[in-house]
């Protein structure tokens, strides 16, 4: 009964926390974080929370030494990690970040927030490929969890608005515009896989799943129109999998796409 009431108080409290985050007043939840942390000075997730605070109060120093403290004790506490490595990368200290987050996905490679956190680092760092390499390995890894596609979608993401970039610079080449192309369809694939994987879909996910799934097409047999005006030729590879999604939104609509 006292462990109950103990978790209700620190729940409400971390609550309240959140709530004056969300409304910025960011000096008001470190003030009932710190009181909560001193009744309840061993609770990992109330100094993980009081870390997190300090960092965003610029005291990065403060929330390093919070946020180790709880690592020290439990290395595989996901959220500290998490905050940790943030820290550490926009500190520039690349080097430490990544070495946080593969010492802890060695022994807890389920976590997506952890993996997506690496994805981020090596992206940001130009190590595209490796980065790509890791998303795809983790979504196949766990297929059935919407969230283990999110680092490959971010990444995705980020490589159609660089793609978008090298199509302006190229004056619109054909070689550049089958690069976006292959973007929008790998896009369009990831969706549907989650669409057929994911069973526990929510109103909102499957929404949001039916607006990508059109976007992405849609991106798709527009440059596949403008590629077919340049008279550049698609690779057949390519125009493989393009049927193939032209088929599946044919059979999904019950239309001809064309």
């Amino acid at each position: 009964m006292v462990v109950l009431k103990m978790n209700e108080e620190i729940d409400q409290v971390l609550r309240l926390a959140a709530k004056s985050v969300y409304e910025e007043d960011i000096e008001k939840a470190r003030e009932l974080l710190v009181d909560l942390s001193q009744k309840f000075p061993e609770d990992l997730r109330v100094t993980t929370e009081l870390g997190i605070i300090y960092a965003k109060l610029q005291k990065d120093h403060k929330a390093e030494l919070l946020l180790r403290e709880v690592i020290k004790k439990d290395p595989k506490f996901e959220r500290a990690v998490s905050s940790l490595g943030h820290i550490l990368d926009n500190s520039l200290r690349t080097v430490e970040a990544e070495e946080l987050y593969r010492f802890f996905l060695e022994g807890y490679d389920a976590s997506h927030c952890i993996t997506e956190d690496l994805c981020r680092l090596l992206e940001s760092e130009g190590r595209i490929e490796e980065s790509l390499s890791i998303a795809t390995a983790h979504a196949s890894a766990y297929p059935e969890d919407i969230d283990a596609y999110n680092p490959i979608r971010f990444l995705l993401l980020q490589i159609e608005d660089r793609l978008e970039v090298e199509v302006e610079e190229s004056n619109y080449s054909a070689k550049s515009r089958l690069k976006l192309l292959e973007n929008h369809l790998h896009q369009f694939e990831i969706f549907q896989k989650i669409e057929s994987n994911v069973n526990s879909l929510s109103e909102l996910d499957i929404e949001c799943l039916e607006d990508d799934i059109i976007r992405s097409f849609g991106e798709v047999k527009q440059l596949q129109s403008i590629l077919n005006g340049q008279n550049a030729i698609i690779p057949d590879n390519l125009m493989q999998r393009i049927n193939i999604a032209v088929k599946s939104i044919e059979s999904r609509y019950s239309i001809n796409s064309d």
